[in-house]
């Protein structure tokens, strides 16, 4: 049996160094991480416009389409917080 952690380590650990920095004032740098998970999906963390104050977390699904035929775009988790993104199939978390 494969057990699997139920966060992404690369995700925790980049978004906590950068919210940490935040918290103590430390000066912001630019983060531009890509990455493949276990399952295929492809994460993209980087900063909007090269805006180091901001933090985008993308997400490509490869099955997306095959989620959208299942009514995946009714399902309103994130709300303001789901955007279209240049890079195809990318879903922006900002």
């Amino acid at each position: 049996m494969i057990l699997l952690e139920i966060n992404n380590r690369i995700i925790e650990e980049t978004l906590t160094l950068k919210f940490d920095g935040a918290s103590n004032g430390t000066k912001p740098e630019a983060v531009d991480v890509t990455f493949a998970d276990f399952d295929g999906v492809l994460y993209h963390i980087s900063n909007p416009n090269g805006d180091k104050t901001k933090v985008m977390v993308s997400i490509s699904l490869k099955f997306y389409k095959e989620l959208q035929e299942h009514g995946a775009d009714e399902v309103s988790l994130f709300g303001s917080f789901w955007h279209e993104n240049k890079e195809s199939l990318f879903i922006q978390f900002f």
